[in-house]
């Protein structure tokens, strides 16, 4: 296999010519309300740090079957992406959720690059065959992750689903800010009209949060590559949403 020579010969060469990267990164990062403008230094250096020290994997692992900057790109956002989690850790589900919620990235963002909408196509791609691997279940499922991230629901989701005529407004008209244990209650009730079932919502939460594992399995890679998370792959499943017109 090839090797990225540029690597071999001198790592610091690698940070010089793919930092503009790193800073597009951050900036995206900061104008999603991730971090603020006085940690934009603290968090590119500690990006390029990790980039050191993982030189020597991504230099295993990199395959030359796309650009080495769409690779680097991935890795950077992964990078972030640990950053985010270490930092608010030890605050609390809610708030987290919140936060995350309150600072979704916007359709006029100013701050952008191609190699981040690259790697964001990418993504939503891979996640597009995970759903298409799901068979009879896909929307069921996209109803059910739809509802749970807080994702407008469309009636084309609910007719895809099922024939059966139900009162769309029920699920519809959900109140944004609504807790998560009223949302399963509402969406169990829907689907157990659909299925001709009388099964509990806590079934319905262990399905839900099972499928969501099994897309952070998927979208993480074996072995582990990407660092996706229940949050993460909320955001991505929302782009997914859009992308694809579901």
């Amino acid at each position: 296999m090839k090797k990225n020579k540029l690597i071999l010969i001198d790592p610091e060469e690698v940070i010089l010519k793919y930092n503009y990267l790193i800073k597009n990164a951050v900036n995206i990062f900061i104008k999603k309300g991730y971090f603020s403008y006085s940690e934009k230094k603290d968090v590119s250096q500690e990006i390029i740090y990790k980039i050191l020290l993982k030189l020597k994997k991504i230099e295993e692992k990199y395959n030359n079957k796309k650009k080495f900057s769409n690779y680097i790109t991935k890795i950077i956002f992964n990078i972030c992406n640990d950053i985010i989690r270490k930092k608010y850790k030890n605050q609390e589900t809610k708030e987290y959720s919140d936060f995350i919620l309150s600072h979704k990235e916007t359709n006029n963002e100013n701050v952008n690059s191609s190699n981040y909408e690259i790697f964001i196509n990418e993504e939503m791609d891979i996640l597009d065959k995970i759903f298409k691997l799901f068979l009879d279940e896909k929307f069921k499922i996209i109803i059910c992750l739809k509802l749970y991230f807080n994702i407008k629901l469309e009636k084309k989701n609910l007719k895809k689903y099922s024939k059966k005529k139900y009162d769309f407004n029920k699920l519809m008209k959900i109140p944004h800010k609504i807790l998560k244990k009223d949302i399963f209650i509402i969406l169990n009730n829907y689907i157990n009209f659909c299925e001709n079932k009388n099964s509990s919502t806590d079934n319905l939460r262990i399905y839900v949060k099972k499928k969501i594992k099994t897309i952070i399995k998927y979208m993480n890679g074996v072995p582990l590559f990407s660092n996706y998370d229940e949050i993460s792959i909320g955001i991505l499943f929302e782009k997914y949403c859009k992308k694809y017109n579901i």
